[in-house]
């Protein structure tokens, strides 16, 4: 039988990089490449050669992606993505190389709030030698409503695999993540009212194209299957 998390969760506090930062070189922060990996393609293509295409017409499924492409396309290229950060090289980052925007002083100190809602977790960031103070949340907020996005994506990651609180609570705990919000009910409430709006809409738009192909007739014929019922 498989035994219960043992995992312990702390508050965090503390100023974090109390000390100087190594050189970027001595491992503080790892440089990554900027040179694209098909930068001798791009070249080849600046000299006049062409590109490899596929002539062949799109499948029905492809044209299926393509439309859902378009249908979320604010998020797909919204330009936003949510990664795991390691705290300390991020305060290496902030006390290296950001200035502050009173005193123009590098040497900023990141603060981590004792406090959080679940994922969403409050900085502060502080300057020693003018005292100023800027505060910021490392999660947006969904649109009209008080709930991270992080949290609730979380369920929702979890809802999709077939997991609950208690196996989120195991996963944050190996990641060294901060505890999940404890109230997963009212998250699967947010959850279900989207679920049920996205498939209402999807239905409407399948009525409407169906509607359009058949030249405008409503009266058109549906095959259900009856362990649907």
């Amino acid at each position: 039988m498989p035994t219960a998390s043992t995992k312990v969760f702390k508050k965090r506090r503390g100023v974090f990089n109390k000390g100087r930062c190594k050189k970027i070189n001595d491992g503080c922060v790892e440089g990554i490449s900027t040179v694209p990996k098909n930068c001798a393609d791009e070249k080849n293509f600046a000299d006049g050669a062409k590109p490899c295409t596929n002539e062949t017409e799109p499948s029905a499924s492809e044209r299926k992606i393509l439309n859902m492409d378009i249908s979320y396309s604010d998020e797909a290229f919204s330009g936003f993505r949510n990664v795991i950060v390691d705290i300390n090289l991020l305060a290496c980052v902030f006390f290296e190389a950001v200035k502050c925007l009173n005193c123009e002083k590098t040497g900023l100190r990141l603060h981590l709030n004792e406090s959080n809602c679940g994922e969403a977790v409050k900085f502060h960031l502080k300057c020693p030698s003018c005292k100023y103070n800027y505060t910021f949340l490392n999660s947006k907020k969904c649109d009209s409503s008080d709930n991270y996005e992080l949290n609730t994506r979380l369920v929702y990651a979890m809802r999709c695999i077939g997991k609950g609180a208690e196996p989120a609570r195991m996963f944050c705990g190996i990641m060294n993540l901060p505890p999940p919000p404890t109230k997963f009910s009212k998250y699967n409430k947010i959850l279900l009212q989207a679920t049920r709006e996205t498939f209402e809409d999807s239905m409407a738009e399948a009525v409407r194209e169906a509607v359009d192909e058949n030249d405008g007739k409503k009266d058109i014929a549906v095959a259900v299957d009856g362990r649907s019922e």
